[in-house]
Protein backbone atom coordinates (compact mmCIF):
# COMPACT_ATOMS: atom_id res chain seq x y z
CA UNK A 1 0.00 0.00 0.00
CA UNK A 2 1.67 3.49 -0.82
CA UNK A 3 2.42 6.02 1.95
CA UNK A 4 -0.36 8.45 2.65
CA UNK A 5 0.45 11.63 3.52
CA UNK A 6 -1.53 13.47 6.14
CA UNK A 7 -2.40 17.17 5.07
CA UNK A 8 -4.60 19.59 6.72
CA UNK A 9 -6.75 21.90 4.61
CA UNK A 10 -9.00 24.74 5.42
CA UNK A 11 -12.68 25.00 3.56
CA UNK A 12 -15.00 27.93 3.64
CA UNK A 13 -13.07 28.14 7.49
CA UNK A 14 -13.57 24.72 8.61
CA UNK A 15 -10.58 22.50 9.01
CA UNK A 16 -10.41 19.21 7.59
CA UNK A 17 -7.98 16.40 7.55
CA UNK A 18 -7.25 14.80 4.23
CA UNK A 19 -5.13 11.32 3.86
CA UNK A 20 -3.74 11.09 -0.05
CA UNK A 21 -0.88 9.91 -1.79
CA UNK A 22 -0.58 12.87 -3.76
CA UNK A 23 1.88 16.11 -2.82
CA UNK A 24 0.78 18.65 -0.12
CA UNK A 25 1.50 21.27 -2.68
CA UNK A 26 -1.20 19.01 -4.86
CA UNK A 27 -4.30 19.01 -2.21
CA UNK A 28 -3.36 22.55 -1.60
CA UNK A 29 -4.05 23.30 -4.81
CA UNK A 30 -7.20 21.57 -5.25
CA UNK A 31 -8.05 23.44 -1.33
CA UNK A 32 -7.25 27.21 -3.07
CA UNK A 33 -9.20 26.26 -5.83
CA UNK A 34 -12.33 25.43 -3.84
CA UNK A 35 -11.74 28.43 -1.37
CA UNK A 36 -11.65 30.55 -4.39
CA UNK A 37 -15.21 29.32 -5.94
CA UNK A 38 -16.61 29.38 -2.69
CA UNK A 39 -15.27 33.26 -1.87
CA UNK A 40 -16.94 33.38 -5.89
CA UNK A 41 -20.55 32.62 -4.66
CA UNK A 42 -20.11 34.60 -1.38
CA UNK A 43 -18.89 37.59 -3.22
CA UNK A 44 -21.63 37.20 -5.35
CA UNK A 45 -24.58 37.39 -3.91
CA UNK A 46 -24.73 38.00 0.33
CA UNK A 47 -27.65 35.23 0.36
CA UNK A 48 -25.43 32.78 0.01
CA UNK A 49 -24.56 30.84 3.48
CA UNK A 50 -21.27 28.67 3.82
CA UNK A 51 -23.57 25.69 3.04
CA UNK A 52 -25.29 27.12 -0.07
CA UNK A 53 -21.93 27.91 -1.27
CA UNK A 54 -20.74 24.73 -0.78
CA UNK A 55 -23.26 22.91 -2.39
CA UNK A 56 -23.03 25.50 -5.31
CA UNK A 57 -19.17 24.78 -5.65
CA UNK A 58 -19.49 21.15 -5.77
CA UNK A 59 -22.42 21.23 -7.96
CA UNK A 60 -19.87 23.50 -10.71
CA UNK A 61 -17.14 20.94 -9.79
CA UNK A 62 -19.23 18.12 -10.44
CA UNK A 63 -20.10 19.17 -13.55
CA UNK A 64 -16.78 20.00 -14.82
CA UNK A 65 -15.94 16.73 -13.74
CA UNK A 66 -18.20 15.10 -15.80
CA UNK A 67 -17.92 17.31 -18.54
CA UNK A 68 -14.03 16.07 -18.41
CA UNK A 69 -15.29 12.21 -18.25
CA UNK A 70 -17.16 13.06 -21.45
CA UNK A 71 -14.64 14.10 -23.44
CA UNK A 72 -12.38 11.48 -22.06
CA UNK A 73 -14.97 9.20 -23.12
CA UNK A 74 -14.98 11.04 -26.56
CA UNK A 75 -10.99 10.31 -26.51
CA UNK A 76 -11.34 6.76 -25.78
CA UNK A 77 -13.45 6.65 -28.36
CA UNK A 78 -11.40 8.25 -31.06
CA UNK A 79 -8.73 6.39 -30.22
CA UNK A 80 -5.98 4.78 -32.69
CA UNK A 81 -5.06 1.69 -32.18
CA UNK A 82 -1.28 0.74 -32.72
CA UNK A 83 -1.44 -0.93 -35.87
CA UNK A 84 -2.74 2.66 -36.90
CA UNK A 85 0.11 4.23 -35.21
CA UNK A 86 2.81 1.71 -36.80
CA UNK A 87 1.65 2.69 -40.44
CA UNK A 88 1.63 6.20 -39.78
CA UNK A 89 5.36 6.00 -38.44
CA UNK A 90 5.66 4.06 -40.82
CA UNK A 91 5.15 6.74 -43.50
CA UNK A 92 6.44 9.31 -41.64
CA UNK A 93 9.85 7.54 -41.62
CA UNK A 94 8.70 6.98 -45.88
CA UNK A 95 8.02 10.96 -45.83
CA UNK A 96 11.42 11.94 -43.65
CA UNK A 97 13.01 9.77 -46.23
CA UNK A 98 11.88 11.72 -49.67
CA UNK A 99 12.29 15.13 -47.69
CA UNK A 100 16.15 14.16 -46.96
CA UNK A 101 16.57 13.08 -50.64
CA UNK A 102 14.79 16.08 -52.09
CA UNK A 103 17.19 18.24 -49.96
CA UNK A 104 20.16 16.24 -51.45
CA UNK A 105 18.85 16.51 -55.24
CA UNK A 106 18.12 20.24 -53.60
CA UNK A 107 21.76 20.75 -53.04
CA UNK A 108 23.36 18.99 -56.09
CA UNK A 109 20.88 21.58 -58.10
CA UNK A 110 21.74 24.18 -56.41
CA UNK A 111 25.84 23.66 -56.78
CA UNK A 112 25.00 22.96 -60.34
CA UNK A 113 23.38 26.32 -60.63
CA UNK A 114 26.44 27.90 -59.07
CA UNK A 115 28.40 26.55 -61.10
CA UNK A 116 26.92 27.54 -63.88
CA UNK A 117 26.64 30.74 -62.78
CA UNK A 118 30.15 31.02 -62.42
CA UNK A 119 30.72 29.83 -65.77
CA UNK A 120 28.77 32.15 -67.20
CA UNK A 121 30.22 35.01 -64.86
CA UNK A 122 33.73 33.88 -66.34
CA UNK A 123 32.02 33.90 -70.01
CA UNK A 124 30.58 37.47 -69.79
CA UNK A 125 33.91 39.00 -68.23
CA UNK A 126 35.82 37.32 -71.25
CA UNK A 127 33.11 38.62 -73.39
CA UNK A 128 33.46 42.34 -71.73
CA UNK A 129 37.29 41.72 -72.16
CA UNK A 130 36.65 41.31 -75.91
CA UNK A 131 34.75 44.02 -76.36
CA UNK A 132 36.66 46.27 -74.56
CA UNK A 133 39.26 45.08 -77.02
CA UNK A 134 37.58 45.65 -79.92
CA UNK A 135 36.50 49.47 -78.74
CA UNK A 136 40.47 50.02 -78.66
CA UNK A 137 41.03 48.36 -82.09
CA UNK A 138 38.11 50.67 -83.21
CA UNK A 139 39.62 53.40 -82.24
CA UNK A 140 42.94 52.78 -83.89
CA UNK A 141 41.20 52.27 -86.66
CA UNK A 142 39.70 55.16 -86.77
CA UNK A 143 43.00 56.72 -85.95
CA UNK A 144 44.92 54.90 -88.89
CA UNK A 145 41.84 55.91 -90.92
CA UNK A 146 42.41 59.67 -90.30
CA UNK A 147 46.04 58.91 -90.98
CA UNK A 148 45.23 57.48 -94.19
CA UNK A 149 42.85 60.27 -95.47
CA UNK A 150 45.36 62.53 -94.21
CA UNK A 151 48.22 60.49 -96.32
CA UNK A 152 45.62 60.25 -99.54
CA UNK A 153 45.18 64.12 -99.18
CA UNK A 154 49.32 64.68 -99.18
CA UNK A 155 49.44 62.17 -101.66
CA UNK A 156 47.10 64.14 -104.10
CA UNK A 157 48.37 67.35 -103.26
CA UNK A 158 52.00 66.05 -103.76
CA UNK A 159 50.49 64.78 -107.49
CA UNK A 160 49.21 68.29 -108.31
CA UNK A 161 52.55 70.07 -107.50
CA UNK A 162 53.78 67.35 -109.21
CA UNK A 163 52.10 67.75 -112.37
CA UNK A 164 52.44 71.54 -111.90
CA UNK A 165 56.20 71.15 -112.19
CA UNK A 166 56.12 68.69 -114.92
CA UNK A 167 53.87 71.76 -116.65
CA UNK A 168 55.90 74.47 -115.36
CA UNK A 169 59.19 72.37 -116.79
CA UNK A 170 57.89 71.43 -120.08
CA UNK A 171 57.01 75.03 -120.55
CA UNK A 172 60.58 76.26 -119.59
CA UNK A 173 61.82 73.51 -121.88
CA UNK A 174 60.05 74.81 -125.24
Amino acid sequence: MPDLNNIEVVISGQKFKVQSDESKEYIKKIEEMINKKIDNFKDSNKKFDNYSSLVFTSFLLADKYLKLVDKLEEVEDNKVNLSEVKDMKRKMNEYREKIKQMEEEKEENLQEMIDKNNKYGSMKSGLEDYKSQMEEKEEELSVIKDLLEEAENKNKTLKRELFLIKEQREINNE
